[in-house]
């Protein structure tokens, strides 16, 4: 059996992980434009829409392919 998840608990989640990438780079006394260098963008539009809550996945793939050593 699979779950269906709704369009609010899908937005619910990405508003979330939205929070959590702007708190853990504010922690970690990242500007938005370290951390878009740090995955390899030029400017910081990347991380400011993930934080935003839009551009989520594309913040999340490149992330992901970044560091996928650990």
């Amino acid at each position: 059996m699979t779950y269906q998840f709704n369009k609010n608990e899908i937005d619910d989640f990405y508003k979330k992980i939205a929070k959590n990438v702007s708190r853990i780079r504010k922690e970690k006394g990242l500007s938005q434009l370290d951390l878009s260098l740090e995955i390899g963008y030029k400017s910081c539009s990347l991380v400011g829409g993930a934080e935003a809550g839009y551009k989520i996945y594309i913040l999340i793939l490149n992330i992901f392919i970044k560091f996928q050593r650990f």
